[in-house]
């Protein structure tokens, strides 16, 4: 039984699982129960809480958490499931306050910080309805004063006011739940403070490492390839962080390719950026021609002005593209009727952008003959999963049936049998295995330094919370100083999405990654004695060697 006179702390763990997440909740019912604060830990994330229901929880003793820290997977246990519709944000504020929850300590990822950044919008939306006069559906509190509830759509501008004043001090009449986000990902993909990382990621790097050194002896053992999957859709800073730390022969990350990718909310960017210039021009052009005093001070020559206008955006000329595109479309679509499912593959590739499976396959290909010319018929290539993601559709259909789940499956498989394929036409042969490392990551045993930063950042979160001095907000720490970030900094204001961390491929560290990795470089195709021994190799002339691989050639 909990006592009604002691404040209550909720622990939920969202997402997958993490090394280190008993840590964090191991510091948490320590620390809150040498504070006099009710623990209480909510079971399988926001799976239940998600629709009302409040029995799948437990209250937290210290004997509860005792040696825990040291182990893998959740205590809590865990689940995939978030709050998406506001519906299923109503039913948890109504279950936590149910349960009079005071403190809520969220530990997950992207999304699970997502999650609790609606939470606390809605949370501070409903404060914001109580101290309003407007009525909707009526309440009676327990001194007998009537409030206004209504049911917000927090998708919609007007229900989502700046989450700057997601504050909570002294002097605000704050009704809600105070709300601290634990960051943990093996990815390290949270949008966090340089040097700051999640707990889970130092663990799963080290175990990742292990696995593929471990494969690099056997290949060179064996003499042959592994091409290994990572774990890991969103980013590459696992992929890139086991690759160099275990010195794989070649690693590729989503990163590398992602600027071939157009996504229809980057091609709005786009477009809306390219109005912008172009108003802006017009409007000096207008000024221009009437000769105002402001353009005859600076003096900016018409004819750089004019270069500047997009000759195509002339309003006539978009007026009639328009028009020529419905009449292209209405074209189509008659002979799509016509000509069936050839028709609708065509409309399906029209707007297909993204990187090719068989730039892939070229890159890796020319790594491995570059080192067979060596005399080395072996190596360890390092893929991420989310290169799948970046394939353009036509790719998706062609080798996993237009499902980029089953491409995570099958990305190594594919990518051998399309080697294989090459490797059968010449000299020499090559053995090629796969394997994947994702798994056995998340719930590892943490490493020491992953069971360090997960009780700090247990005993952090609490101390967030007790001081009541801010809502909402995410705990790291730097340089063994916590800091405090407010999760609507973790938001993309334009689509309204978690943002995530990629890796910067113009770093010191991700050049360093490359340069003790192998590639077919500028620099071999400039040397003719190299050419030819790996032109001979692939069993081609030079001059075919050079036009088929120059384009995938890198600077490094």
């Amino acid at each position: 039984m909990v006592d009604i006179r002691q404040d209550v702390c909720a622990v939920i763990v969202g997402g997958t699982p993490a090394p280190g997440i008993n840590g964090v909740i191991s510091a948490i019912v320590i620390k809150c129960t040498s504070m006099d604060i009710v623990p209480i830990g909510f079971l399988y994330g926001f799976e239940y809480l998600r629709q009302g229901i409040t029995k799948y929880y437990q209250t937290l003793r210290i004997e509860d958490v005792t040696r825990v820290h040291n182990r893998g997977g959740s205590i809590l246990y865990t689940s995939k499931e978030q709050l998406r519709t506001p519906d299923e944000i109503e039913n948890c504020i109504r279950a936590l306050q149910h349960l009079r929850v005071k403190y809520l300590i969220t530990i997950g990822g992207t999304e699970t910080a997502f999650s609790a950044h609606k939470l606390a919008i809605g949370f501070r939306d409903r404060s914001l309805l109580l101290n309003t006069p407007s009525v909707v559906n009526t309440a009676t509190n327990n001194n007998g004063t009537r409030f206004k509830f209504m049911n917000m759509n927090l998708n919609t501008p007007a229900a989502q006011p700046p989450t700057s004043n997601l504050s909570s001090g002294a002097d605000n009449n704050w009704n809600g739940i105070l709300i601290t986000h634990v960051p943990k990902t093996i990815f390290n993909d949270l949008p966090l403070p340089d040097n700051c990382y999640t707990f889970g990621f130092s663990t799963a790097r080290e175990i990742g490492c292990k696995i593929v050194a471990d494969l690099s002896a056997d290949a060179k053992s064996m003499n042959r390839w592994y091409i290994v999957t990572i774990i890991g859709v969103h980013s590459g800073h696992l992929t890139l962080g086991i690759s160099t730390a275990a010195a794989a022969t070649i690693c590729l990350i989503p990163e590398e390719f992602e600027h071939q990718k157009i996504t229809k909310s980057k091609r709005d960017a786009e477009d809306k950026t390219r109005r912008e210039i172009q108003d802006t021009v017009k409007s000096f052009m207008e000024q221009v021609n009437r000769k105002t005093e402001f353009m005859e001070q600076v003096q900016i020559p018409k004819e750089i002005m004019e270069s500047l206008l997009d000759k195509n955006d002339d309003e006539n000329h978009v007026q009639q593209k328009r028009k020529n595109d419905a009449q292209d479309e209405h074209e189509e679509k008659k002979e799509t009727v016509m000509n069936g499912y050839a028709k609708h593959k065509q409309e399906r590739y029209a707007l297909d952008t993204g990187a090719d499976f068989k730039e892939y396959v070229d890159i890796l290909d020319a790594c491995m003959i570059k080192r067979a010319a060596e005399g080395k018929f072996y190596g360890v290539a390092v893929v991420g999963e989310g290169c799948v993601d970046l394939l353009k559709q036509r790719d998706l259909d062609k080798f996993f049936n237009g499902r980029k789940d089953r491409g995570h499956e099958l990305f190594a498989l594919t990518l051998k049998g399309e080697l294989a394929k090459r490797w059968e036409k010449r000299k020499y042969s090559m053995s090629i295995r796969t394997k994947f490392v994702g798994f056995e990551l998340r719930s590892a045993d943490p490493n020491a330094h992953d069971m360090i930063l997960s009780r700090e950042l247990g005993f952090s979160a609490v101390l967030v919370c007790q001081m009541k001095q801010v809502n909402a907000t995410i705990v790291t720490m730097k340089g063994g100083e916590l800091v405090s970030i407010p999760l609507s900094e973790i938001v993309d204001p334009e689509t309204n999405k978690s943002t995530i961390k990629k890796v910067d491929t113009k770093s010191l560290a991700y050049k360093v990654s490359q340069t003790y990795m192998l590639r077919l470089n500028r620099s071999d195709l400039a040397n003719k004695k190299a050419t030819k021994k790996y032109a001979d190799m692939a069993g081609m002339d030079v001059n075919t060697f050079v036009k088929t691989y120059s384009y995938i050639a890198s600077s490094h």
